[in-house]
């Protein structure tokens, strides 16, 4: 995709659940198509304090995932309030609302995942010009966890350790990450199992360009 194919104002989705490459992918979406594209991560708004007391809240040991959830949902509701359009391009990775569904759907509270559910269907929460979700094996992701630990244990999140601590929890929440990008956004999905770094950012730049470009 060359960078004159990319619009002004349109906003692009990127997600994936932890070790898929997504973080990296989308620094370097920004480094090759910089001053054309921007990028937003989780919150819409840089400037929305309940993101912040939301995330400083999951760290607090003991407690309970449901108190944390309503802050996120008062977070994502927030969120969109607050929500401009991008001047530039812009690539969001990850969204609030999203990815909280899938983690309360995964871990059976139906209320809370409802309740995300019914934000992501409101007609004021954002469009997105084009969506892909990034997965690769559970393998793959565990020997990035070994490499992260041995090259960068700084920035080993509590999240990564899923893929080992609890593995079948982990793939069920992103099996329900997977539907729900494809039925809502119709987003492609991109294995990154046996892909390079480049590779997954040139498989991205070709998933959300334009048919004709």
């Amino acid at each position: 995709m060359e960078v004159e194919t990319m619009t002004n104002g349109q906003l692009f989705l990127v997600e994936g659940l932890d070790l898929a490459g997504k973080t990296t992918a989308c620094k370097s979406l920004v480094s090759r198509f910089r001053p054309r594209i921007d990028i937003s991560r989780n919150a819409f708004a840089e400037n929305n304090p309940l993101f912040k007391v939301a995330d400083d809240l999951r760290r607090v040991d003991g407690l309970e995932s449901k108190y944390l959830g309503h802050a996120y949902l008062a977070a994502a509701a927030l969120d969109v309030d607050l929500y401009s359009p991008p001047i530039n391009a812009r690539i969001q990775e990850s969204t609030i609302a999203l990815r909280s569904l899938c983690y309360y759907r995964a871990r059976g509270n139906a209320e809370l995942a409802g309740s995300f559910a019914r934000l992501l269907d409101d007609p004021s929460y954002p469009n997105f010009d084009d969506a892909v979700v990034l997965t690769a094996s559970l393998d793959a992701r565990q020997e990035r966890l070994e490499m992260r630990r041995r090259e960068a244990p700084e920035e080993v999140a509590p999240d990564d350790l899923a893929v080992i601590q609890t593995p079948e929890l982990f793939c069920r929440m992103e099996n329900i990450l997977i539907d729900e990008m494809v039925i809502r956004y119709g987003a492609k999905v991109i294995d990154t199992t046996i892909l390079s770094r480049t590779e997954v950012v040139d498989a991205i730049a070709t998933a959300i360009a334009p048919a004709d470009s």
